[in-house]
């Protein structure tokens, strides 16, 4: 079940039981990073972020922006973030004027990388909001 939640004025749609994240990251997120492979010409088939969603598990957290960390590979791509700041500008226009609630960003526990929401939490910084929700999915334990 999601639900709404505020932090710092942001209002976020918000799942928080472990197993919907999962299902969510697994289902939707993943589908969004595959049609993403198939236009950079990447194999998901190979793709060790995507080969790793099934041995994760998924929490909601509030992170500090600072401790995020944006990847390289991703920023380095000049129509990435052209196209990110002016989406990022739409998007901060649209909080301000129309309070819309949008989705935590996804993040890889081990390093804390960005996988999802690089216009939200581009935003979030423009905004020089300290603090994000974020779903964090962390390589499960062997027992």
């Amino acid at each position: 079940m999601r639900i709404l939640r505020r932090v710092q004025g942001i209002t976020y749609w918000v799942l928080n039981d472990p197993r919907e994240i999962r299902r969510f990251i697994n289902s939707n997120v993943k589908g969004e990073w595959e049609r993403d492979n198939k236009e950079d010409g990447v194999d998901s088939d190979t793709d060790d972020w995507l080969l790793s969603l099934p041995k994760r598990d998924w929490r909601m957290r509030i992170l500090e922006t600072t401790k995020v960390r944006l990847d390289p590979s991703m920023m380095a791509r000049e129509s990435f973030t052209r196209r990110l700041d002016e989406r990022s500008n739409e998007m901060r226009r649209s909080i301000s004027e129309y309070q819309i609630v949008i989705w935590p960003i996804v993040i890889r526990a081990e390093d804390n990388m960005l996988k999802d929401g690089h216009c939200r939490f581009t935003t979030m910084q423009k905004m020089q909001i300290g603090k994000v929700m974020a779903y964090v999915g962390a390589v499960q334990k062997t027992r």
